[in-house]
């Protein structure tokens, strides 16, 4: 039997051999960028954003033998951190635009895509 764990009411069984929750948890654990490259765009934009390599921290992080129920336990931990980050914003200038390798981007549209991206990924983890 799976661990589980209680996600917006529901709970959700895991089985560390599910591979479809396997490859959420790694995928959503990756996306935990869009959070701290925002607080860059805000408050340190002079600053390179670093680099992202999805495909290769999943071998170099060794994702697909993590355990399943420590990996999500990881990202809900990490995105109570980001909540909490964004529950200190005071005043944040949403039209300020960084600039980076694809070009300009505005804060308020990486906080969208930010939402957008963590509400699609909890949508098909309690779906």
């Amino acid at each position: 039997m799976g661990d589980l764990l209680a996600i917006g009411g529901k709970e959700l069984s895991l089985s560390s051999g599910d591979l479809y929750y396997r490859r959420y948890t790694v995928h959503v654990q990756i996306c935990i960028f869009l959070w701290q490259r925002l607080d860059i765009i805000l408050y340190r934009p002079a600053e390179k954003a670093p680099p992202i390599d999805p495909a290769g921290w999943v071998t170099m992080r060794e994702y697909n033998e993590s355990d399943l129920f420590d990996t999500l336990t990881d990202y809900l931990r990490e995105r109570e951190k980001s909540l909490a980050w964004l529950k200190r914003l005071s005043s944040p200038n949403w039209d300020i635009e960084y600039t980076a390798l694809f070009g300009s981007i505005k804060a308020g549209d990486m906080f969208a895509s930010w939402m957008a991206h963590n509400t699609l990924h909890i949508r098909q983890l309690v779906n």
